[in-house]
Protein backbone atom coordinates (compact mmCIF):
# COMPACT_ATOMS: atom_id res chain seq x y z
CA UNK A 1 0.00 0.00 0.00
CA UNK A 2 2.56 2.29 1.02
CA UNK A 3 4.60 1.86 -2.55
CA UNK A 4 1.28 2.18 -4.18
CA UNK A 5 0.82 5.52 -2.35
CA UNK A 6 4.33 6.71 -3.33
CA UNK A 7 3.65 5.55 -7.10
CA UNK A 8 -0.13 7.38 -6.97
CA UNK A 9 1.98 10.52 -5.90
CA UNK A 10 4.84 10.64 -8.69
CA UNK A 11 1.47 10.20 -11.16
CA UNK A 12 0.18 13.35 -10.14
CA UNK A 13 3.18 15.50 -10.48
CA UNK A 14 2.13 19.01 -12.41
CA UNK A 15 3.85 20.34 -15.80
CA UNK A 16 5.12 22.66 -13.23
CA UNK A 17 6.63 20.34 -11.40
CA UNK A 18 8.20 18.49 -14.04
CA UNK A 19 9.58 21.64 -15.49
CA UNK A 20 11.35 22.28 -11.97
CA UNK A 21 12.97 19.28 -11.41
CA UNK A 22 16.19 20.11 -13.03
CA UNK A 23 16.37 22.41 -9.99
CA UNK A 24 16.05 20.10 -7.28
CA UNK A 25 19.17 19.33 -7.79
CA UNK A 26 21.80 22.17 -9.32
CA UNK A 27 25.08 19.63 -9.81
CA UNK A 28 23.51 17.38 -11.66
CA UNK A 29 21.84 19.51 -14.13
CA UNK A 30 25.10 21.35 -14.59
CA UNK A 31 26.70 17.68 -14.72
CA UNK A 32 24.58 17.21 -17.92
CA UNK A 33 24.80 19.98 -19.61
CA UNK A 34 28.69 19.80 -19.07
CA UNK A 35 28.23 16.48 -20.93
CA UNK A 36 26.12 17.04 -23.41
CA UNK A 37 27.88 19.99 -24.63
CA UNK A 38 30.98 18.19 -24.65
CA UNK A 39 29.75 15.19 -26.55
CA UNK A 40 28.47 17.49 -29.38
CA UNK A 41 31.42 19.54 -29.29
CA UNK A 42 33.42 16.36 -29.70
CA UNK A 43 30.95 15.19 -32.63
CA UNK A 44 31.29 18.74 -34.46
CA UNK A 45 34.74 18.62 -34.45
CA UNK A 46 35.11 15.47 -35.16
CA UNK A 47 33.91 16.47 -38.68
CA UNK A 48 36.09 16.83 -41.66
CA UNK A 49 36.31 20.77 -42.19
CA UNK A 50 34.67 21.79 -45.37
CA UNK A 51 36.26 24.14 -48.05
CA UNK A 52 33.13 26.23 -49.92
CA UNK A 53 33.21 27.73 -53.68
CA UNK A 54 30.24 29.60 -54.66
CA UNK A 55 29.53 31.23 -57.96
CA UNK A 56 25.70 33.19 -58.83
CA UNK A 57 24.62 32.77 -61.61
CA UNK A 58 21.82 34.85 -63.18
CA UNK A 59 18.87 32.81 -65.90
CA UNK A 60 17.55 35.04 -68.47
CA UNK A 61 13.69 35.31 -68.58
CA UNK A 62 13.04 36.37 -71.90
CA UNK A 63 14.55 34.31 -74.69
CA UNK A 64 14.87 35.11 -78.66
CA UNK A 65 11.27 33.26 -79.40
CA UNK A 66 8.16 33.83 -78.99
CA UNK A 67 6.67 30.86 -78.58
CA UNK A 68 5.23 29.00 -75.64
CA UNK A 69 7.53 25.90 -75.21
CA UNK A 70 10.32 28.09 -75.20
CA UNK A 71 8.94 30.55 -72.76
CA UNK A 72 8.33 27.68 -70.52
CA UNK A 73 12.00 27.23 -70.04
CA UNK A 74 12.55 30.40 -68.45
CA UNK A 75 11.38 28.92 -64.80
CA UNK A 76 13.80 28.74 -62.25
CA UNK A 77 12.34 25.09 -61.85
CA UNK A 78 13.36 24.11 -65.47
CA UNK A 79 16.79 25.56 -64.88
CA UNK A 80 17.39 23.25 -61.73
CA UNK A 81 16.17 20.41 -63.72
CA UNK A 82 19.39 21.37 -65.84
CA UNK A 83 21.98 21.59 -63.06
CA UNK A 84 20.94 17.97 -61.85
CA UNK A 85 20.75 16.29 -65.40
CA UNK A 86 23.34 13.79 -66.21
CA UNK A 87 24.80 16.32 -69.15
CA UNK A 88 25.88 18.60 -66.29
CA UNK A 89 26.07 16.98 -62.86
CA UNK A 90 27.35 14.00 -63.97
CA UNK A 91 29.62 15.00 -66.93
CA UNK A 92 31.18 16.94 -64.55
CA UNK A 93 31.41 14.26 -62.20
CA UNK A 94 33.01 11.84 -64.63
CA UNK A 95 35.42 14.44 -65.90
CA UNK A 96 37.04 15.56 -62.25
CA UNK A 97 36.58 12.20 -61.27
CA UNK A 98 34.41 13.60 -58.01
CA UNK A 99 34.65 10.83 -55.18
CA UNK A 100 31.19 9.54 -55.17
CA UNK A 101 30.89 10.09 -58.74
CA UNK A 102 27.53 11.82 -59.30
CA UNK A 103 26.17 10.66 -55.78
CA UNK A 104 28.97 12.43 -54.31
CA UNK A 105 28.69 15.89 -55.90
CA UNK A 106 25.13 15.81 -55.40
CA UNK A 107 25.61 15.38 -51.69
CA UNK A 108 28.37 18.27 -51.86
CA UNK A 109 25.80 20.98 -53.79
CA UNK A 110 23.76 22.74 -52.86
CA UNK A 111 21.78 25.15 -54.92
CA UNK A 112 19.42 28.29 -53.89
CA UNK A 113 17.59 30.20 -55.46
CA UNK A 114 16.89 33.91 -53.92
CA UNK A 115 13.42 34.69 -53.96
CA UNK A 116 11.61 37.20 -56.13
CA UNK A 117 14.60 36.98 -58.46
CA UNK A 118 16.06 35.14 -61.61
CA UNK A 119 19.31 34.29 -59.31
CA UNK A 120 20.65 30.93 -58.66
CA UNK A 121 23.39 30.59 -55.92
CA UNK A 122 25.67 27.20 -56.15
CA UNK A 123 28.12 25.99 -53.41
CA UNK A 124 30.25 22.97 -53.71
CA UNK A 125 31.60 21.93 -50.22
CA UNK A 126 34.29 19.41 -50.13
CA UNK A 127 37.48 18.47 -48.04
CA UNK A 128 39.76 19.94 -50.90
CA UNK A 129 39.65 23.72 -51.97
CA UNK A 130 41.19 23.19 -55.39
CA UNK A 131 38.09 20.50 -56.04
CA UNK A 132 35.39 22.41 -54.74
CA UNK A 133 36.34 25.37 -57.10
CA UNK A 134 36.43 23.08 -60.30
CA UNK A 135 33.10 21.55 -59.43
CA UNK A 136 31.51 24.75 -59.14
CA UNK A 137 33.19 26.45 -62.38
CA UNK A 138 32.23 23.52 -64.16
CA UNK A 139 28.99 22.90 -63.68
CA UNK A 140 28.41 26.59 -64.19
CA UNK A 141 30.12 26.48 -68.12
CA UNK A 142 28.38 23.22 -67.83
CA UNK A 143 24.94 24.52 -67.20
CA UNK A 144 25.01 27.91 -69.29
CA UNK A 145 26.34 25.58 -72.81
CA UNK A 146 23.43 22.96 -71.98
CA UNK A 147 20.55 25.32 -71.31
CA UNK A 148 21.85 27.68 -74.20
CA UNK A 149 21.93 24.11 -76.61
CA UNK A 150 18.45 23.62 -75.16
CA UNK A 151 16.94 27.10 -76.28
CA UNK A 152 18.57 27.05 -79.44
CA UNK A 153 17.30 23.62 -80.58
CA UNK A 154 13.64 24.91 -78.98
CA UNK A 155 14.19 27.56 -81.37
CA UNK A 156 15.12 25.21 -84.32
CA UNK A 157 11.94 23.25 -83.80
CA UNK A 158 10.08 26.62 -83.50
CA UNK A 159 10.61 27.81 -86.75
CA UNK A 160 10.56 25.34 -88.67
CA UNK A 161 6.88 25.04 -87.34
CA UNK A 162 6.64 28.69 -88.27
CA UNK A 163 8.17 28.34 -91.70
CA UNK A 164 4.95 25.17 -92.24
CA UNK A 165 2.56 27.93 -91.30
CA UNK A 166 3.72 30.26 -93.27
CA UNK A 167 3.51 28.63 -96.38
CA UNK A 168 -0.22 26.84 -95.57
CA UNK A 169 -0.99 30.84 -95.01
CA UNK A 170 0.33 31.39 -98.31
CA UNK A 171 -1.33 29.05 -100.32
CA UNK A 172 -4.38 29.54 -98.38
CA UNK A 173 -4.38 33.42 -99.27
CA UNK A 174 -3.84 31.96 -103.38
CA UNK A 175 -6.53 29.95 -103.65
CA UNK A 176 -9.12 32.45 -101.71
CA UNK A 177 -9.78 33.65 -105.80
CA UNK A 178 -10.76 30.13 -106.27
CA UNK A 179 -13.17 29.52 -103.72
CA UNK A 180 -15.97 30.71 -104.95
CA UNK A 181 -16.98 32.99 -101.59
CA UNK A 182 -18.21 35.54 -102.38
CA UNK A 183 -16.72 39.29 -102.56
CA UNK A 184 -16.98 40.48 -98.92
CA UNK A 185 -16.07 36.84 -97.72
CA UNK A 186 -13.38 36.90 -99.47
CA UNK A 187 -12.05 40.15 -98.47
CA UNK A 188 -12.81 39.09 -94.56
CA UNK A 189 -10.92 35.94 -94.88
CA UNK A 190 -8.15 37.35 -96.67
CA UNK A 191 -7.70 39.99 -93.91
CA UNK A 192 -7.77 37.42 -91.49
CA UNK A 193 -5.03 35.13 -93.04
CA UNK A 194 -2.83 38.07 -93.45
CA UNK A 195 -3.00 39.06 -90.01
CA UNK A 196 -2.10 35.26 -89.06
CA UNK A 197 0.39 35.15 -91.36
CA UNK A 198 2.07 38.63 -90.40
CA UNK A 199 2.44 36.81 -86.74
CA UNK A 200 4.48 33.89 -88.11
CA UNK A 201 6.71 35.97 -90.11
CA UNK A 202 7.13 38.46 -87.28
CA UNK A 203 8.04 35.09 -84.99
CA UNK A 204 10.07 33.80 -87.22
CA UNK A 205 12.27 37.42 -87.37
CA UNK A 206 12.01 37.42 -83.61
CA UNK A 207 14.44 33.91 -83.60
CA UNK A 208 16.45 35.21 -86.84
CA UNK A 209 17.27 38.60 -84.74
CA UNK A 210 16.90 37.79 -81.14
CA UNK A 211 18.47 34.84 -80.80
CA UNK A 212 18.05 32.88 -77.00
CA UNK A 213 20.37 33.76 -73.75
CA UNK A 214 20.78 31.02 -71.40
CA UNK A 215 22.17 33.36 -68.87
CA UNK A 216 25.59 34.35 -67.25
CA UNK A 217 27.97 34.90 -64.32
CA UNK A 218 27.20 37.39 -61.80
CA UNK A 219 29.75 35.97 -59.30
CA UNK A 220 32.62 34.58 -60.18
CA UNK A 221 33.72 31.48 -57.87
CA UNK A 222 37.23 32.32 -56.59
CA UNK A 223 39.53 29.50 -54.45
CA UNK A 224 38.25 29.12 -50.87
CA UNK A 225 40.98 29.53 -48.41
CA UNK A 226 38.92 29.06 -44.98
CA UNK A 227 37.67 25.57 -43.63
CA UNK A 228 34.44 25.09 -41.89
CA UNK A 229 32.52 22.34 -40.67
CA UNK A 230 28.08 21.98 -41.03
CA UNK A 231 25.75 21.97 -38.82
CA UNK A 232 27.33 24.23 -35.58
CA UNK A 233 23.93 25.49 -34.64
CA UNK A 234 22.03 22.15 -35.31
CA UNK A 235 24.95 20.31 -32.50
CA UNK A 236 24.01 23.22 -30.46
CA UNK A 237 20.58 22.68 -30.15
CA UNK A 238 20.31 19.20 -30.18
CA UNK A 239 23.06 19.19 -26.67
CA UNK A 240 21.21 21.43 -25.21
CA UNK A 241 17.91 19.81 -25.72
CA UNK A 242 19.12 16.56 -24.50
CA UNK A 243 20.82 18.05 -21.39
CA UNK A 244 17.79 19.47 -20.68
CA UNK A 245 15.94 15.85 -20.68
CA UNK A 246 18.77 14.25 -19.04
CA UNK A 247 18.65 17.03 -16.18
CA UNK A 248 15.14 16.01 -15.75
CA UNK A 249 15.22 12.71 -15.36
CA UNK A 250 18.36 12.44 -13.79
CA UNK A 251 18.81 15.47 -11.59
CA UNK A 252 16.32 14.97 -8.65
CA UNK A 253 16.38 10.96 -8.64
CA UNK A 254 18.13 10.72 -5.52
CA UNK A 255 16.16 13.65 -3.84
CA UNK A 256 13.07 11.72 -4.88
CA UNK A 257 14.66 8.22 -3.04
CA UNK A 258 15.72 9.99 0.14
CA UNK A 259 12.49 10.89 0.51
CA UNK A 260 10.91 8.15 -0.20
CA UNK A 261 12.93 6.33 2.30
CA UNK A 262 12.18 9.09 4.51
CA UNK A 263 8.69 8.32 4.44
CA UNK A 264 8.93 5.07 4.67
CA UNK A 265 11.32 5.61 8.11
CA UNK A 266 8.64 7.30 9.16
CA UNK A 267 5.67 5.36 8.73
CA UNK A 268 7.58 2.21 10.05
CA UNK A 269 8.15 4.16 13.38
CA UNK A 270 4.16 5.39 13.52
CA UNK A 271 3.48 1.59 13.10
CA UNK A 272 5.93 0.73 16.44
CA UNK A 273 4.62 3.25 18.22
CA UNK A 274 1.23 2.55 17.37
Amino acid sequence: MTLFALHGQDQSQTLASTLRRPLRSWRRTVACFLIAITVATGAFLAQTPQFTARTDVVVIAVTGSTNADTQSDVSIDSAVQILYSDAVLGETARLLDYPGRSSGLLDDLSIDPLINSRLLQLKVSNPDARLAYRAVTMLTERFLSARLQRLTEQNEVSRKELEETELSLQSQLASIGSSGLEGLQRRELAQQLGVELAEAQAAISAIDNLPPSAGFVSRQAVMPTEANRRGRAIFLASALGLALVASSIVAPRHLRKRKQVQQLIEREKVDLHG
